[in-house]
């Protein structure tokens, strides 16, 4: 991850992120792990592991799906959440095991009347407009 976008997430903890694309996790954290196991922190870029916690019965406009089984590879306790999920940052930290970051996150709806009344501001604003230029411009409102 860019050092900037950690810091960003770092000063915002308790507020929310939204995903600006499909997201792959795993329930495995040694599945995860094996994907930075060769990463390195340096100046531009910081490893990063996170950890979510989903709470199904309490969400409402979070989309994911457990894809292991369509996978021809099993093993990796894939979920994959959908675009424009929903998380909730509550805490970051630097692991030393990890020998990186980790973000512990909670899948929420808390902030979607925020989301949805920003984009009908947008949508407001630019009527005509196509859906990914006002996605796009919600993005860069929340800093993603």
């Amino acid at each position: 991850m860019p050092t900037q976008e950690l810091q960003n997430i770092r000063s915002n903890i308790g507020g929310c992120v939204l995903t600006n694309g499909f997201f792959s996790t795993s329930k495995d954290i040694k599945v995860a792990q094996q994907f930075i196991v060769d990463a390195e922190d340096n100046d531009e870029f910081k490893v990063i592991m996170f950890e979510i916690v989903v709470n199904p019965s309490e969400l409402k406009s979070a989309i994911f799906v457990d894809i292991d089984q369509y996978q021809r590879t099993n093993g990796e306790n894939e979920i994959l959440f959908n675009v424009g999920s929903i998380f909730k940052i509550q805490n970051v930290a630097h692991d030393s095991d990890l020998n990186g970051w980790k973000i512990q996150m909670e899948a929420t709806d808390e902030c979607a009347p925020e989301i949805e009344h920003r984009i009908e501001s947008m949508r407001n604003k630019f009527q005509n407009a196509s859906i990914n230029l006002l996605f796009g411009r919600l993005l860069m409102d929340m800093h993603q």
